[in-house]
C-alpha cells in the first residue's frame, strides 16, 4: 500500500480547529480539577471525619470507574433528570471530576512527604497560618508532586480523545470523519497519532522547565 498524506490537505484548517477544541478541553479541565481538588484537600486532611470521609468516597469512586462512564452519565444520563449539556461541556465536566479525583490524592501525598520537623519548626517560630502554608508547606509540597500533576495534565489531553463517543469534534473525532471521507484511515490516524505525540512532549518539555524555575527561586528564597 503506498501512503498518500496529500488527501489531507484539503482538511487542514480542519485539523487545526480540532486541535484547538483538543487543547481547550484538556486545558479546562486539568484547570478546573486543579483547583477543585485545592478546595477538596482541606477536606481530605480534615479531623472532620464527615468531610474526609466524604471526600474520601468521591476520590475512591472517581478513581476507581472509567473516565468513559462519566462522560456517558454527564452527556446521556443527567438530561434525563433535566440537565442537558453541550457535547464539549460534558467532555471538560467528565474529565474535570475525574482528574479532580486524582489531583487530590497527589496533592495529599505532596503534603505528606514533607518532614513532620518542617511543622515544628513553623511552630518554634509561631508563623501564622497563611505565611505557614504559602511560604513553607504549598512550596515544599510542590516539588514532591510537581511531577505527577504534570503526568495528569498529560492524562487530560489524551483523556479528551474519548469526547470522540460524543461528537465533541475534537482531533479523534476528526480524524474518523476524515478517514470515513477520503477511506485513508492509514494515513489520518497515523496524523493524529503524530499530532498526540507532539502535543505530549511539548507539555513535558515546558513543564519541566516551568518546574525548574519554580524550584530554583524556591531554593534561592530560602538561601
Amino acid at each position: 500500500m503506498m501512503l498518500d498524506f496529500s488527501i489531507l490537505i484539503p482538511y487542514f484548517r480542519d485539523f487545526v480547529q480540532a486541535l484547538g477544541l483538543t487543547l481547550a478541553l484538556s486545558l479546562s479541565g486539568f484547570a478546573i480539577s486543579s483547583v477543585l481538588a485545592a478546595l477538596l484537600l482541606p477536606a481530605r486532611m480534615s479531623s472532620v471525619a464527615i468531610l474526609r470521609r466524604l471526600t474520601w468516597l468521591y476520590v475512591e469512586v472517581l478513581r476507581n470507574i472509567p473516565v468513559l462512564l462519566v462522560l456517558y452519565v454527564v452527556f446521556f444520563a443527567l438530561p434525563q433528570i433535566g440537565i442537558k449539556t453541550e457535547s464539549w461541556v460534558a467532555a471538560i465536566v467528565a474529565l474535570s471530576f475525574n482528574s479532580t479525583a486524582y489531583l487530590v490524592e497527589i496533592y495529599r501525598g505532596g503534603l505528606n512527604s514533607i518532614p513532620q520537623g518542617r511543622y515544628e519548626a513553623a511552630a518554634a517560630l509561631n508563623l501564622n497560618s497563611f505565611t505557614l502554608w504559602t511560604r513553607i508547606l504549598l512550596p515544599e509540597a510542590l516539588r514532591t508532586a510537581y511531577p505527577a500533576i504534570g503526568n495528569q495534565l498529560v492524562a487530560c489531553v489524551l483523556g479528551s480523545s474519548l469526547a470522540v463517543l460524543i461528537g465533541a469534534g475534537e482531533l479523534t473525532g476528526l480524524a474518523y470523519m476524515v478517514g470515513a471521507s477520503t477511506f485513508r484511515y492509514f494515513e489520518t490516524f497515523l496524523t493524529v497519532a503524530i499530532v498526540y505525540i507532539v502535543i505530549v512532549q511539548v507539555i513535558n518539555f515546558c513543564w519541566g522547565k516551568l518546574g525548574a524555575q519554580i524550584i530554583a527561586r524556591n531554593t534561592s528564597r530560602r538561601l
